[in-house]
């Protein structure tokens, strides 16, 4: 297995801090680090030079303390579907290399057309852009980049990805996603399981869980079942259920 090595910072000296998978000491992958640094310059400059070609970022460099938009859906999707290719391109298949990628990219690499400021070692924007570019465009555009925010800073989906391929089965099976029912089902997942270990459930336990917080979403905003009839409810653990065996 080959070992992975990526610059993260420079010191004011122009010394690079050096991240790696290995025991042995990082000043000994520097040559590989520097080879990955100068790569990554290459691609995340060719990513914004797209986006810019497809007037979906400004050609100018924002000044420094200028205020940047929020950008939206169609944006970010776009970025994380620029991020997908890099981490896969670079077999960076880990939470612990993609955080050390998002690091370099967010020194080093990034303009500030795309950059933004950190909130947290967990709450990463790149690590939530590049969930969302795994939607398909149609999903990703139907709420806006903020309501995205608030399915992604709840601890219970940070932790858990198996959720993203749960929602994009529930678009396939028909259902509608809209702000109001998003957000709601965003607030009952972090009612329902926030304390829960969901590494230990099954994928059928785990959409099971996730099939019940969306009923009640929809139950709550008056386009649901009433809590005595569990006909859609069954309905919909079924589907996710055949989903999860016609996809193995």
């Amino acid at each position: 297995m080959t070992e992975f090595a990526i610059i993260t910072e420079r010191l004011p000296t122009g010394e690079p801090r050096v991240r790696t998978t290995s025991p042995a000491p990082a000043r000994a992958f520097l040559e590989q680090a520097e080879l990955l640094d100068r790569q990554l310059g290459l691609e995340v400059r060719a990513m914004e030079t797209s986006l810019i070609s497809r007037g979906m970022l400004p050609k100018e460099v924002p000044a420094e303390g200028e205020r940047l938009p929020r950008g939206d859906a169609e944006l970010w999707h776009a970025v994380g579907v620029g991020l997908r290719k890099i981490v896969d391109k670079h077999r960076m298949a880990g939470a612990r290399e993609r955080r050390w990628l998002w690091e370099a990219i967010q020194n080093l690499h990034a303009s500030p057309r795309i950059a933004r400021a950190l909130r947290g070692r967990t709450r990463n924007h790149f690590e939530y852009c590049y969930r969302l570019g795994g939607f398909p465009p149609k999903i990703a555009e139907q709420v806006q980049w903020s309501e995205w925010v608030y399915f992604f800073d709840s601890k219970t989906v940070r932790e858990e990805p198996r959720v993203d391929e749960w929602l994009q089965r529930v678009v396939r099976n028909g259902e509608k996603i809209t702000r109001q029912i998003f957000r709601r089902f965003s607030e009952n997942l972090n009612k329902r399981i926030r304390n829960l270990d969901t590494s230990v459930l099954s994928p059928q336990e785990l959409f099971s869980l996730y099939d019940q917080a969306w009923i009640a979403a929809k139950r709550e905003l008056g386009s649901g079942p009433p809590p005595s009839d569990t006909t859609t409810a069954t309905v919909v653990a079924r589907r996710s259920s055949a989903a999860t065996h016609t996809n193995r």
